[in-house]
């Protein structure tokens, strides 16, 4: 009869936690934002389901982010997913592209060499995609960098690999105004 109850309470707590992880699983998906705010109050010895529940949740928020041009606030939710998985390859993307933006942004030289380096890191765990690429002409560009040759090679390369049409549209666009403005250094230096 002991034996019945031990078997029957492990059932029940296995079913309970299979259920609970669904359940959590479900949130990441359905609203991240509500999963990530209950971290702190569940067990700090996390399910291996959970755990996939929180990067789920943390990836989409920072993407999400990331989107809609809040680096910072990217560039924690992906560290967060790094904590809990730091193999995973999908969080250590954004995470360097939300970096590499938001040292762009800045517009200070010594962050302009730090965003190239993330930007070059970012096209190592992706090597098809070409938004990488772009973004490493347009921070040679920033810096003032005359060297139009490694800037139109960026480009190049970016328009090589994949890339949505609307930045494709913006690459070509900063492909011609950097030829424009080599050849005009150029008839200037004659």
């Amino acid at each position: 009869m002991r034996a019945k109850s031990t078997i029957l309470s492990c059932f029940v707590l296995l079913v309970f936690f299979s259920c609970s992880t669904i359940k959590y699983k479900d949130m990441a998906s359905s609203n991240p934002g509500k999963l990530i705010s209950l971290r702190d109050s569940l067990d700090k010895e996390l399910s291996p389901g959970l755990i996939d529940a929180f990067i789920e949740a943390y990836n989409k928020v920072g993407i999400e982010a990331f989107n809609s041009g809040e680096y910072e606030k990217s560039i924690n939710m992906f560290s967060n997913s790094q904590e809990l998985s730091p193999g995973d390859t999908l969080s250590k993307y954004y995470f360097l592209m939300a970096s590499g933006k938001n040292k762009y942004e800045s517009g200070k030289k010594e962050l302009l060499w730090e965003s190239i380096q993330d930007f070059y890191k970012a096209s190592e765990l992706y090597p098809k995609i070409g938004e990488p690429f772009y973004l490493i002409g347009q921070s040679y560009l920033k810096l003032g960098d005359k060297d139009f040759d490694l800037i139109i090679e960026s480009y190049d390369k970016a328009l090589s690999l994949d890339v949505d049409e609307e930045l494709k549209i913006l690459i070509n666009n900063s492909r011609a105004e950097a030829i424009r403005r080599k050849d005009l250094l150029k008839s200037f230096w004659k």
